[in-house]
């Protein structure tokens, strides 16, 4: 079952007829509550996707809990561009550019694929 979240601050909603955002506020947009379909699900096994972060042109950032209570955060394609060749050759780009970073304020890239 999809879940609804907040299209400001990306919070999970409990309530799907909320009128209103509990964590910022927003005010229900007109059409409702957008709902992601994997927010809520476990993938790879082990992580269950928590909360969304934020969504750009590429993909969607989620907030992820293994199952031994470490956090992380996930990646995902849009599924629109996940069927494209390019877009995969440029999303594992991206994580090997990413996974060559280091510092106090970078994630550290434990698997991309």
């Amino acid at each position: 079952m999809a879940v609804r979240y907040c299209v400001h601050c990306h919070s999970t909603l409990a309530d799907a007829d909320a009128e209103a955002c509990t964590a910022c506020g927003q005010v229900k947009p007109s059409r409702g509550w957008p709902d992601d379909p994997l927010l809520g699900t476990t993938i790879l096994g082990r992580m269950r996707l928590a909360r969304r972060l934020g969504a750009g042109g590429m993909g969607t950032v989620y907030r992820a809990q293994g199952r031994d209570g470490a956090r992380f955060a996930v990646k995902t394609l849009h599924p629109w561009l996940s069927q494209s060749d390019d877009m995969n050759r440029r999303f594992r780009r991206e994580a090997r550019a990413a996974s060559r970073l280091s510092g106090p304020h970078t994630v550290r890239v434990h698997e991309a694929g």
